[in-house]
């Protein structure tokens, strides 16, 4: 079924999702006592990387987020799995005579750095609100949100099948929409706000 990636790129992936996991983990749950937010809040939904978004909406985005996970699964499996024919997911650069890589690898590598990198970024950001900090946390969110306007792009471009295209979608909902424009422009505004008063 993985036939298109190597065993070596699929490690590569793997150990990437991992460590977006992790991070996460360390980030949010604070699972290494790192954090300068230790003990400020109750439970995920009231977390201060949410910057005082109400629950309800920090609970459903959650509940988004758990369907972009799944739609990543599913366009992992669509760009290991097949060969698109058309459009950016089927492009390579190469490099020079001896190598070439395909534009889709190139975009999953981003994802995953990115996606991971945030949470690191998130903790710089609370320790000291310097505008440097403030926008290592939203060009990784960009970034992120950019590949994944690849990705959606790239499905399309190869009519491949809905399961698929769904899945995209449901990223696009989080990482474009949710993240790259609610989350940073709440962040953008904590700044503002901390330079102000």
């Amino acid at each position: 079924m993985f036939s298109k990636f190597s065993i070596l790129e699929h490690s590569l992936f793997s150990l990437l999702g991992f460590f977006v996991i992790f991070s996460y983990y360390l980030a949010i749950g604070d699972g290494l006592g790192l954090y300068p937010w230790k003990g400020e809040y109750k439970n995920y939904f009231e977390h201060p990387g949410w910057f005082g978004l109400n629950t309800n909406t920090t609970k459903s985005i959650t509940i988004l987020q758990l369907f972009a996970a799944i739609g990543y699964l599913m366009f992992y499996i669509y760009i290991s799995s097949t060969s698109p024919k058309r459009g950016i997911l089927s492009y390579s650069l190469k490099l020079n005579e001896n190598f070439e890589i395909k534009v889709s690898k190139i975009l999953i590598f981003c994802y995953l750095f990115f996606s991971s990198f945030w949470s690191f970024a998130l903790h710089r950001y609370h320790v000291n609100k310097t505008f440097l900090n403030l926008m290592l946390n939203c060009a990784s969110l960009w970034i992120v949100a950019l590949t994944v306007i690849l990705f959606i792009a790239g499905v399309f471009e190869d009519n491949a099948k809905a399961i698929y295209v769904i899945g995209v979608l449901f990223m696009g909902l989080i990482n474009v929409l949710a993240d790259g424009v609610g989350w940073t422009s709440t962040l953008i505004l904590d700044y503002l706000e901390s330079k102000i008063h």
